[in-house]
C-alpha cells in the first residue's frame, strides 16, 4: 500500500507545530506551574507538624507512666486506638503523611526540569531552524561559501539532534511525573489511583526504552555524517591492464589544468563519473580513497575518440580550478548525511517517532534548504564541465557524446533488463551482447529524450538540450543522425587501443556482476519465502465481532418489550386508549430491536469471509476469489460497519450473488466487489488491514517462487 506524501504547506505546519510551538506550550505549563506553586500544599505541612506534636505528645506520655497507659486514645479514619496501638497508628498516619510530603517535593523539583527540558529543546528548534535559513542563503552565494556554510552545520546539526532527543525525554518524563505524582496523598490510594501510579510508571518506562532506541538509531545515523564509502561494482584497472586509457586520460588532465585520477574503475553499470573520497569496489570489498574515474565499458565501444574525451575531458574538470574542493569535501559528505537522514526517516517504528519527530524534521527542513543551493551549483558546475570537455575536443564533440549516450540507453537498457534476480538469461559477455542489440535494432532516438537528465551518482544533471544549447549548438537533424549512427561489428576490437585485453575486462566484469546478481537472488529468495511463512497454510475463518453493539440493542430491546408490557398492563387497569397505542409502538419497537440483534447474533456464528493461501472466500458469493484476481483492495471503517472493497483484474471471472446471508454488492461494469459487515473477532482495523496485506503478499511470493527459478545459495 502506498503511503501519501504530506503536502510542502502541511509538512511545514507540522514542523513549526512540533519543533516550536510544542516545546513552547510545555515551557509555558511548566512556568505556570512555577509560578502558582500547584505542588506546594502549606494544609500538608501543617497536617504533618500537628501530627508530630501528637505522636510526640503520645511518646512523652508512655515515657512519663512508664508502662503501657490503655487511658490513651487516638483516633483515625473513623476507628479510636488506644494502648500502645494509639502509639503505632500515629506514627503510621505521620509516616503516610511525610510520604506524601515527599512524594509532593519530588513533583516540585520535577517542574524545573520541565522548565528547562522543554525550552532547551525550543531554543535548539530555534537555532537549528536559523542557521539553516540563513547558512543555506550564504550557500548560495558562491560554491566556497556552500562548503563553508555546510562544514559549519555539519558540526552544529548531529549535537543538535542529540541534545534535543535528550531535552525531549527528560520533558516527557517530567511531565508525566509531574501529574502521576499528584495523586499521592495521606492514606491508602484508591484503586483508580493505583491503576493511574502504575500506568505513569509504565508509560515512563516505554518513554526511557523508546529514547534508548532512539539514541543508539541516531547514533547510527550520526556516524555516518562521516562520508560513507560510496559502492562501486566494478574493479580497479591498473596502468598495465589500459596503458593507452591511463595515457589518454593524463593527456586530457595536463591540457584541463585538473588534477589527475589516483585511480580508474572500470564496471558494467551507470555512466561515466568521478568521486572523491572513501569507495569500496564489490564484490571483491576493495577499498580505495583519492579520486577515482568510472568508465562504462557498455559505452565506449560506441563512442568515437573525440567524445570519449569530450566525456572524460567532462568528468576531469570537476577536479580544476574552484570545483577541487567543492568535489572532494563537500559532495561526499553532502550526499552522505542526505542517505542517513532518509534511511533513518524510513527506517523508525512508527511507534518510536514521538521522540525522534522533532529533531528528525529539523534534520530534513536544513537539507532541503541546502537542496536548493546544491541543485544551483550543481546545474552551474555541469554547464562548466561541458566547457572543458569541449576545450580539449570541440563543441560539436561534447554535443554528440551527449546525445550517443542519450542513444545507447535503448540496446543498454534491452539487455541489462535481463540482468535481474528473475532472469533465466545469463550472457558471457555484456558489452559484446549491448552492441550486438544496437547493430540488430538499432541505437534510440535522442530527440525524444532531450529535456532527459542523463544519470549520474553525485550531481543534479541539467536537461540534455539546454546542455547543448550551452554550447552554442542546437540538437538538430544532422547532429541527431550522427549520434545514431550504426556502429561497426569490429568496435569492441577497437578497444584495444586502451586496454591490454578488453575482452578479458569484459568477461571478467560480465561475471563479477553475475555473482552479485546471485547473491541478491538468494537474499531476495529468502524473503520471499519470509513472507509465504507468514500466513498458515489452514484455512482462516473470519467471524464477525458485534460486541458492544449487539448487547446495546439487546439491552434495548428488552427495555422497551418491558416499558410496553408494563403499559399494557396500566391500559388494561384504566382502559385509556393512549396507553394503548403507546404499549403497541414500545412493544413494536422492542420486537424490531430484538429482530434485528437476532439477525446480527446469526450473522456472528459464521465466517463472513475465509482467507487461504490461494484465494478469498466470501459468504453471498457462489465461487472464491483468487488473489491473483485481486488488483486493489480498499478497507474503510464508518459507524461501526467495515467496508472491503476488492477490485478485480479484467481477466478475473466475476462471481455471482447467492441467497443467504452475506452482505455482498457486485458492481459488473467495474469488477468491483464490496463486503459490508463488522470487524472479525480478535482483530482491529489495523491488524485486519495487516493480515489482508500478508496474504496477499504471501499468494505473490509463491507465485514468483512457483514462476521463476531463484537460486538457494550463492
Amino acid at each position: 500500500m502506498v503511503k501519501s506524501q504530506p503536502q510542502k504547506g502541511q509538512y511545514f505546519l507540522k514542523l513549526i507545530g512540533i519543533t516550536l510551538l510544542l516545546p513552547l506550550a510545555i515551557m509555558i505549563f511548566g512556568l505556570w506551574a512555577k509560578v502558582n506553586k500547584t505542588t506546594q500544599s502549606p494544609e500538608l505541612q501543617y497536617a504533618i507538624t500537628e501530627q508530630q506534636k501528637i505522636v510526640d505528645e503520645i511518646s512523652a506520655r508512655f515515657e512519663k507512666a512508664g508502662k503501657p497507659d490503655f487511658t490513651i486514645q487516638y483516633e483515625s479514619g473513623g476507628m479510636t486506638y488506644g494502648g500502645p496501638m494509639a502509639l503505632t497508628q500515629a506514627k503510621r498516619d505521620l509516616e503516610e503523611m511525610q510520604n506524601a510530603g515527599k512524594m509532593s517535593d519530588i513533583r516540585t523539583k520535577a517542574v524545573p526540569f520541565i522548565i528547562i527540558s522543554s525550552g532547551i529543546s525550543l531554543f535548539i528548534s530555534i537555532i537549528v531552524l536559523g542557521a539553516g535559513l540563513s547558512l543555506s542563503a550564504i550557500g548560495r552565494q558562491s560554491r566556497a561559501a556552500l562548503v563553508h556554510s555546510f562544514s559549519i552545520l555539519r558540526m552544529l546539526l548531529p549535537l543538535a539532534m542529540a541534545v534535543q532527543v535528550v531535552a525531549t525525554t527528560i520533558a516527557g518524563v517530567a511531565v508525566i511525573a509531574y501529574f502521576v505524582l499528584a495523586v499521592f496523598h495521606p492514606g491508602s490510594l484508591s484503586n483508580s489511583e493505583m491503576k493511574l501510579v502504575v500506568f505513569g510508571v509504565m508509560l515512563i518506562g516505554v518513554i526511557l526504552w523508546v529514547a534508548l532506541k532512539t539514541i543508539v538509531q541516531l547514533r547510527h545515523a550520526l556516524a555516518a555524517f562521516k562520508p560513507n564509502p560510496y559502492p562501486i561494482i566494478g574493479r580497479q584497472i591498473s596502468r598495465t591492464d589500459a596503458p593507452g586509457i591511463w595515457h589518454f586520460v593524463d593527456e586530457l588532465a595536463e591540457k584541463l589544468n585538473a588534477l589527475k585520477p589516483d585511480h580508474i574503475v572500470a564496471g558494467i553499470e551507470q555512466g561515466f563519473f568521478v568521486i572523491s573520497g572513501e569507495k569500496t569496489l564489490e564484490p571483491a570489498k576493495e577499498t580505495l580513497n583519492g579520486h577515482t574515474l568510472y568508465l562504462p565499458l557498455p559505452l565506449m565501444p560506441f563512442l568515437k575518440k573525440d567524445e570519449l574525451g569530450a566525456i572524460i575531458g567532462h568528468e576531469l574538470s570537476h577536479f580544476s580550478g574552484g570545483d577541487t574542493e567543492y568535489s572532494q569535501r563537500f559532495v561526499p559528505i553532502y550526499a552522505s548525511i542526505s542517505r542517513s537522514l532518509y534511511a533513518l526517516d524510513d527506517g523508525v517504528n512508527s511507534y518510536d517517532r514521538f521522540l525522534l519527530k522533532p529533531t528528525l524534521y529539523l534534520g530534513l527542513f536544513v537539507m532541503e534548504q541546502f537542496d536548493l543551493a546544491v541543485l544551483h551549483w550543481s546545474r552551474l558546475r555541469e554547464f562548466e564541465a561541458d566547457k572543458g570537455g569541449a576545450k580539449v575536443t570541440s563543441n560539436e564533440a561534447s554535443a554528440r557524446a551527449l546525445l550517443r549516450s542519450v542513444a545507447t540507453d535503448k540496446p543498454l537498457g534491452k539487455i541489462m533488463s535481463q540482468v535481474t534476480v528473475l532472469s533465466d538469461s545469463k550472457y558471457e559477455d555484456l558489452v559484446a551482447e549491448v552492441l550486438k542489440a544496437a547493430i540488430e535494432e538499432g541505437m534510440g532516438d535522442p530527440s525524444t529524450h532531450l529535456e532527459d537528465k542523463i544519470p549520474h551518482p553525485t550531481d543534479t544533471q541539467p536537461p540534455t538540450a539546454q546542455r547543448i544549447e550551452a554550447m552554442g549548438l542546437k540538437a538538430d537533424s544532422n547532429i541527431i543522425a550522427d549520434a545514431k549512427e550504426t556502429l561497426a561489428p569490429d568496435a569492441i576490437q577497437k578497444m584495444d587501443e586502451y586496454f591490454s585485453d578488453f575482452g578479458q575486462l569484459s568477461r571478467t566484469l560480465t561475471e563479477e556482476l553475475y555473482k552479485i546478481v546471485r547473491a541478491n537472488a538468494v537474499e531476495y529468495r529468502k524473503q520471499l519465502e519470509s513472507k509465504v511463512a507468514e500466513i498458515s497454510t489452514e484455512e482462516r475463518q473470519l467471524v464477525a465481532n458485534p460486541g458492544f453493539i449487539l448487547w446495546l440493542i439487546g439491552i434495548f430491546a428488552i427495555l422497551c418489550l418491558a416499558g410496553g408490557v408494563a403499559l399494557f398492563f396500566a391500559f388494561t387497569a384504566k382502559a385509556d386508549k393512549d396507553l394503548f397505542i403507546v404499549s403497541c409502538v414500545f412493544i413494536g419497537f422492542g420486537a424490531l430491536l430484538l429482530w434485528a440483534a437476532s439477525i446480527m447474533f446469526v450473522h456472528s456464528r459464521y465466517p463472513f469471509m475465509i482467507l487461504r493461501a490461494n484465494e478469498i472466500g466470501v459468504t453471498g458469493l457462489d465461487m472464491p476469489i483468487s488473489w491473483g484476481h485481486v488488483m486493489k483492495y480498499d478497507v474503510s471503517l464508518a459507524n461501526h460497519q467495515l467496508i472491503t472493497t476488492l477490485h478485480l483484474k479484467d481477466e478475473a471471472p466475476l462471481p455471482q450473488k447467492t441467497k443467504g446471508k452475506g452482505r455482498v454488492r457486485i458492481n459488473k461494469k467495474k469488477k468491483i466487489i464490496t463486503i459490508t459487515g463488522m470487524l472479525p473477532k480478535g482483530l482491529n482495523f489495523k491488524t485486519y488491514l495487516e493480515l489482508l496485506d500478508k496474504y496477499i503478499n504471501a499468494y505473490d511470493a509463491r507465485e514468483i517462487l512457483n514462476k521463476n527459478n531463484i537460486p538457494t545459495q550463492v
